[in-house]
């Protein structure tokens, strides 16, 4: 092969480690810029949100819990000893906030640093956080003896071999056999016998929150594949938080009812609410609508939190709209949900619609021939819908990983600006990137044949969805000042109905819409696990 002269800009293999894990420079043979000790793979324009979160995560801020342990961190890194812990509390007891404040430590230090989350939403979360899944590379349906696919001399085992610390939120979401891939592929990659290789690790999660996702498996089932039952959380140490730091006091807010309010949420997270796993809890302490009407209630939980939506579009200001969206939500249990909710705002909307169908072709290896309409009706999740509309000024959510070090990572919320053709402009309005803006042109989606749909096919689309409402997964671990929780049916998994309960800032600004009319709801949780 012919030696290029010039070496290769740093931006091209940082890129392929973060986006494309199956892909290298290094059997081409090109020569690479040096790399200095920034984090895993990271982007020079690092400096812009590094500034950023300098401003938002102050360590004079932290509460006494927090500043505990952050002191135990830093002690243990600069004696150069192993870190392992495990922080936990309830939601808003101000866990990723700690851990931005430590990661900002970790960057001063110099370390190098994998800050990953469990769910979509590690950039919305972590200072320069991704998936767990895209920065390890375990495989997507773990087993027992699962590993990381890290090829040799690649440019990610070259990161994983440096890795001095791994900040994991939303822990308790992971499958164990996904984290046990990593401790071993570490110890083997680093030749020591430490956990973790040796690397300092601090994990962040709640077990009375949501629970690892089993393909059609019970409450049971996703018990026993979350961390607890995992060798790994017997060797960490318990460092916990307790205060609701996320509750705060709107204008018409008293501190009583506020502290009622989250006496009453603790109370839930507990369970201390039921006598059995799965029972019907009162909601008396919060605002609620209950009604045998779906159509009404989807009504009054749009109007709730969104306002006349229309009017703030065609009248307000690019930054305003940011802020707005990105202090409204409405949370639901399923995604068709989702779906009936933000069709219903999007009509609210009176400006001009784009819509963006798919391309899809079925592969020659799938063993199936299915018609094209029913192919166009397969919804798999976390992909796009076949057929998307948008508007000026609609907000969208990323499905996918495009470009990690630019914020473009699953979970990012994003405002429409405007179609030009096949490209898509938008603005980022959360994670440490918001106000970017950013070109997004369909991209190639690949589905394997599986139990569900006995098809292996492909298809180009944008991969967004309409953000207006979420589901209570995904809206784990964020914050909003007026929230919404529409439950025209039960919820389904051991602490959805808490992680639903307590995402609002303000007592006041909380409707909770739910189907029938004896103002209580399900509530799931898994004593065994609980305590």
């Amino acid at each position: 092969m012919t030696q290029f002269p010039y070496p290769v800009p740093i931006g091209i293999p940082d890129f392929l480690a973060e986006n494309l894990s199956s892909r290298s420079l290094v059997p081409m043979d090109l020569p690479t810029e040096k790399t200095g000790k920034t984090g895993i793979g990271r982007h020079p324009d690092i400096v812009l949100p590094f500034i950023r979160i300098q401003k938002e995560c102050n360590t004079k801020s932290l509460t006494e819990e927090q500043k505990k342990i952050f002191d135990n961190f830093k002690t243990s890194i600069l004696s150069l000893s192993q870190y392992l812990g495990f922080l936990d509390g309830p939601g808003g007891s101000g866990k990723t906030y700690l851990l931005n404040c430590i990661l900002l430590e970790c960057n001063k230090l110099g370390l190098k640093v994998a800050a990953v989350c469990a769910s979509g939403m590690a950039l919305v979360l972590l200072f320069n956080g991704t998936t767990a899944h895209s920065t390890f590379g375990f495989p997507l349906n773990v087993h027992e003896n699962s590993n990381c696919n890290w090829l040799p001399n690649d440019q990610r085992s070259a990161n994983m071999k440096n890795i001095d610390v791994i900040i994991w939120d939303k822990v308790s979401m992971q499958h164990q056999y996904a984290i046990e891939a990593v401790d071993w592929s570490l110890k083997d990659l680093k030749r020591s016998d430490a956990l973790f290789g040796g690397a300092s690790v601090l994990f962040s999660g709640e077990f009375r929150q949501i629970l690892p996702i089993v393909n059609h498996g019970s409450i049971y089932d996703q018990v026993m594949v979350c961390l607890k039952k995992s060798y790994v959380l017997n060797l960490l140490a318990r460092e916990s938080l307790t205060k609701n730091l996320r509750l705060g006091l709107s204008n018409n807010d008293n501190t009583e009812n506020t502290d009622l309010f989250a006496a009453w949420l603790y109370k839930l997270w507990e369970g201390k609410l039921q006598s059995s796993e799965i029972a019907k809890v009162p909601v008396t302490p919060i605002r609620s609508k209950f009604s045998e009407n779906i159509l009404t209630l989807r009504q009054d939980v749009v109007k709730f939190v969104y306002g006349d939506l229309n009017n703030i579009l065609c009248g307000g200001t690019t930054q305003a709209i940011i802020e707005y969206f990105k202090g409204c939500g409405i949370i639901t249990p399923l995604n068709s949900s989702v779906h009936d909710i933000n069709s219903l705002l999007l009509n609210q909307v009176q400006l001009p619609s784009h819509i963006s169908r798919s391309i899809d072709l079925i592969l020659e290896d799938s063993a199936n021939e299915v018609p094209e309409e029913i192919l166009k009706s397969i919804q798999p999740p976390g992909f796009p819908r076949n057929l998307i509309e948008l508007k000026h000024m609609t907000t969208v959510i990323l499905l996918r990983n495009l470009n990690v070090g630019k914020g473009l990572c699953n979970g990012t919320r994003l405002l429409v600006h405007e179609v030009r053709g096949h490209m898509l402009v938008y603005t980022v309005i959360t994670g440490w990137r918001k106000g970017t803006t950013v070109f997004l042109l369909k991209i190639k989606l690949h589905y394997e044949e599986n139990e569900d749909y006995g098809v292996c096919f492909s298809g180009y689309q944008f991969p967004v969805a309409l953000a207006y409402a979420t589901t209570i997964n995904t809206a784990q671990g964020q914050s909003f000042d007026y929230v919404g929780v529409y439950l025209n049916t039960d919820v389904f998994c051991d602490g959805q109905l808490y992680v639903a309960l307590s995402r609002s800032r303000f007592k006041k600004n909380f409707l909770l819409c739910a189907y029938g009319q004896t103002k209580c709801v399900t509530n799931v949780v898994v004593k065994t696990i609980s305590h």
